[in-house]
């Protein structure tokens, strides 16, 4: 994966570069390495959205927040975050299978964390893509 990473990142291709580095993220994530996952998914995210390649920013965002679910990042304020994460990977039209299973999965591991105080109504004030991503992108600047 390495060197296709390489070679896509030599020609300049962002959909293969954010694909690459997608895979090495959710690799380093199921062994158990969350910070090479994290550092994977971030540049990820980055390349997915400068190319405007949602299919592969939202797995991106998936796979940082389940990084965050084990890192036990589940104080409000980060639940409702991850909440928005997982629930755009849900209802967006440019999520694959693969990525909406892998939401719906979070989903499980987050609902004893979301209070109902804590849940926004399905109102139009959620975020959306944009504004998360721009969250997500800001914090890891901090």
């Amino acid at each position: 994966m390495h060197e296709g990473l390489k070679m896509f990142r030599m020609i300049e291709e962002p959909w293969g570069t954010a694909l690459a580095l997608n895979y090495l993220a959710n690799g380093w994530y199921i062994v158990g390495v969350y910070n090479e996952a994290e550092r994977c998914a971030l540049e990820a995210l980055e390349i997915a959205t400068k190319a405007k390649l949602v299919p592969l920013a939202l797995e991106a965002l998936l796979t940082l927040a389940a990084v965050r679910i084990q890192n036990a990042e589940k104080e409000a304020a980060h639940a409702l975050l991850l909440f928005f994460i997982v629930n755009l990977a849900l209802q967006h039209s440019a999520s694959t299978h693969i990525t909406k299973e892998r939401a719906r999965d979070l989903l499980r591991e987050l609902e004893p964390y979301l209070t109902a105080e804590l849940m926004p109504d399905h109102s139009p004030d959620m975020p959306q893509f944009e504004e998360i991503v721009a969250k997500v992108l800001k914090a890891k600047q901090k």
